[in-house]
């Protein structure tokens, strides 16, 4: 029976581990992603660390604090071999595993800052896609949208998803703030008790909800 949880293995020999070492707020503080390849009897001593400072991995090293806070891993290409996202303070990147394990030079920046992110076939079509807890491209003057972005697979070698979607669930200021599962709900045009209820904010909910994937 195939495992529950797909098995980690950037260079398709045995499974894998990454570990990261997420540096502080400040780019002087850069964090880094060890990552530790399996072998037939278990952790080996072969090691590759990956910073913002690693030669191919995009943005600046002075951006890479808190590099590696998020990580995900996925076979995102559909080549057998097991991906990492890594998250942190500029643009997420994505290391491409191969034959050879992850490198810095075949690395892509993927378009989205520092955000929650998990990996899953969300659609059941048996590729793997991303989830990240930000909502691209929504026009936000309130800043206060919350939400999350699908990137479904399979995923181009330079980070493009094969098509995407805006998740909305919460707007937190405002006359009306809506709480939703999966869709925007439009506010209703009466006060009627049958249509959708609003949720208003009192001074109990004034702190910033925080976002989750």
């Amino acid at each position: 029976m195939p495992p529950r949880t797909p098995l980690v293995d950037f260079n398709h020999d045995h499974a894998d581990v990454a570990i990261s070492s997420v540096g502080g707020w400040q780019g002087t503080t850069p964090g880094t992603v060890t990552v530790i390849y399996g072998s037939a009897s278990g952790p080996d001593t072969a090691h590759a660390t990956f910073g913002r400072a690693t030669p191919g991995v995009p943005g600046d090293p002075q951006d890479g604090g808190r590099f590696g806070s998020q990580t995900a891993a996925a076979d995102l290409d559909g080549d057998q071999y097991t991906d990492l996202v890594i998250s942190g303070d500029g643009n997420a990147v994505v290391l491409w595993g191969s034959a050879l394990g992850l490198h810095g030079e075949r690395s892509s920046e993927l378009p989205w800052r520092g955000s929650d992110v998990t990996a899953g076939d969300f659609n059941g079509d048996g590729k793997r896609d991303l989830v990240t807890g930000d909502i691209e491209g929504e026009p936000d003057p309130g800043d206060d949208l919350f939400g999350m972005s699908v990137s479904y697979g399979p995923f181009t070698r330079d980070g493009k998803a094969a098509s995407k979607q805006q998740v909305p669930t919460q707007r937190e200021f405002g006359e009306s703030a809506f709480v939703v599962a999966t869709s925007r709900v439009t506010a209703p045009t009466t006060s009627s008790p049958a249509t959708a209820s609003r949720r208003r904010r009192t001074p109990a909910s004034s702190g910033r909800a925080a976002r989750t994937v």
